[in-house]
């Protein structure tokens, strides 16, 4: 049969159904039955909705793949600084180096420097491992280096104290007064004096601040040496 109407019986429509594998109610009536007969054109043959299955895209057999979870990371356990306080004056500097940073596969090796006073000292990461520790002002305070990751930390004490006050420069002036002030002062005048090997007169004149001339006239003498051990008049 290529064609039903409402002509045909109710067995003969579903035979039609049968035939074109199209499914249907056992209790369907007959204007049911009819609404699932394809609109055809004359003498085309009936499309058979029924003859195809649909596709199904996942495979029943395939087992659910779980996501997976992303690794955690490893945190670091310990590192070294090759000092462990630190000291130095006002306007001076140390260089704290970073070694040995434990395990070795850590996830983030990064080390910062956490200030407990930052207007005692300031704290310079050089990008090498290196960080380069400034003294601001006097007085005590730590550093603490931390990883991170909160893994590992140290403290390290530092001690800052006012520079050595140094001696003004002296002015050309001042040296003078200070040579003189520090020049031996002549010995006053004595009745007489023992003269002494190397001496001349005029040393001896000099020393007890009377001119030559006056200490020859004293002593009746021409001569400007005269033997050790002589002694001879001052006044």
């Amino acid at each position: 049969m290529d064609t039903v109407t409402d002509q045909n019986t109710v067995a003969e429509i579903k035979a039609y159904l049968d035939a074109h594998n199209i499914a249907y109610s056992s209790s369907a009536t007959k204007a049911d039955l009819l609404a699932l007969v394809p609109a055809q054109e004359d003498g085309a043959e009936p499309t058979d909705t029924t003859s195809e299955k649909p596709t199904d895209d996942t495979d029943s057999g395939d087992e659910s793949t779980e996501t997976e979870q992303p690794a955690e990371p490893i945190k670091v356990s310990s590192f070294d600084l090759d000092k462990t306080s630190l000291s130095g004056e006002v306007g001076g500097t140390e260089v704290v180096t970073l070694s040995n940073i434990q395990p070795t596969n850590a996830t983030d090796k990064t080390v910062e420097a956490i200030l407990d006073d930052g207007s005692i000292v300031s704290v310079q990461d050089n990008g090498d491992s290196t960080y380069t520790v400034s003294f601001l002002a006097a007085g005590s305070t730590t550093i603490h280096w931390k990883s991170r990751d909160d893994g590992a930390t140290l403290a390290v004490p530092v001690a800052v104290t006012k520079p050595m006050p140094t001696a003004p420069e002296l002015q050309p002036w001042e040296i003078m007064l200070i040579n003189h002030e520090s020049a031996p002062y002549p010995v006053p005048p004595t009745d007489t004096y023992t003269v002494q090997a190397g001496e001349t007169l005029a040393d001896i004149a000099t020393a007890h601040m009377m001119s030559l001339a006056r200490l020859k006239k004293l002593n009746g003498l021409t001569v400007n040496v005269l033997p050790a051990g002589r002694v001879i008049r001052l006044s």
